[in-house]
This record gives C-alpha cells, structure tokens and sequence, in this order.
C-alpha cells in the first residue's frame, strides 16, 4: 500500500470517527447531558489536535558548511590531550569545545577557526587578549561563547559584537569595564551576557 493510499485512508477513517462523534455529541447537547459532552468534546480536541500535528507542514533545514575533516580530528585529538571537552553533531563536526587552563597556540587557533559549524565554544582561563578574538572572526554560526577569567578587555567590544548570532556570553573575571557591557548589551540585544 503506498504512502498516499495510507493516507487517504487514514483521512477517510477520521472522517467517518468525527462524523460519528459530532453526531454523539449534538445527542448529548439535545439531551443535556453534561456526562456525555464533556468526554466528547475532550476526544474531538484530542483528536484534532493529533490531526494537526500529523499533517502540519513544517520543514527544519539544517544546513551545514562543509568541514575539513582532517582539521576536525586534529582538534579532536589535541582537546583529548589537553583534557578539554567537545561534542560531536549528527554529522561528527564539531559542535561544541570546552577548554579550561590552557593557553592557545598558534597552530590551535587555526583549527579552531576552521570548525565552521562550531555553536558553542568555551575557553575558562586560557589567556586570551584582545589580540586573539579575531581568530574566532570565522566562526559565524557561534550561538554560546564563554571567555571567562581571560585578559579580555574593552578593545575587544567591537569584535564581540560582530557575532550576531550569539545568544549567551560569558565575560566573568575579564578586564571588561561596566561601560563595556552596557555596549555590549546594546549592540547583541538577544544575548544574555553573564559579567
């Protein structure tokens, strides 16, 4: 039986159950029979609402930069010896880098950058200067950046306020003055900036 077959007839047997339970109910309002109302409207709103969530049409288009994937073992292997922490999407690409207490080197920051698909990226304490953010400038699909207890300070505001798609920012224990947060705030509105 092909899939529109299915289909019809599953849209046909609903048919006829509505037709049979609209019928009970105009019974039971005839009657005014609250016992029999009650139950079958909550079955019509049931059923209707599974309806809908049956044939609703919504399509989710995940679309992925291509990744290097020599670059992505690399940086996978590298975290491993560093006792830093990633996750991996459907697709096994970097989707997420915890680093803490280590400094980033040069040959580091270029895989970094090269994790095109990388949504959140967390470096606690790895002295990063305002001199290095523009390593990160590649990482357009960043939603979560974390840079606590690094040597940040105000001159990187223009930088941070680049990613527009960011939605949290961890700026804890850096040199960034309260001036600099308000700018922040002001230009990455939907972002939730922890200081």
């Amino acid at each position: 039986m092909s899939l529109f077959n299915r289909l019809l007839a599953l849209g046909s047997a609903a048919a006829a159950a509505f037709d049979y339970l609209g019928d009970l109910l105009m019974t039971g309002i005839a009657r005014k029979d609250i016992k029999v109302i009650v139950p079958l409207l909550a079955i019509l709103v049931l059923m209707g609402s599974a309806l809908y969530l049956m044939f609703r049409s919504e399509t989710v288009k995940i679309v992925s930069e291509p990744v290097n994937r020599a670059a992505t073992e690399e940086t996978m292997r590298r975290l491993k010896l560093v006792d830093g922490a990633f996750e991996s999407d459907a697709n096994d690409e970097l989707a997420s880098i915890k680093l803490s207490d280590s400094e980033i080197s040069k040959t580091g920051w270029e895989l970094i950058s090269k994790m095109k698909n990388l949504k959140k990226l967390v470096l606690n304490d790895c002295q990063i200067t305002d001199s290095k953010l523009p390593n990160l400038h590649e990482l357009a699909k960043l939603r979560v950046l974390g840079l606590a207890q690094n040597p940040v300070t105000d001159k990187s505001i223009d930088h941070l306020s680049s990613f527009d798609n960011l939605r949290a920012l961890d700026i804890q224990g850096t040199l960034i003055t309260r001036q600099g947060v308000v700018k922040l705030r002001a230009a990455l509105p939907g972002c939730a900036i922890v200081n």
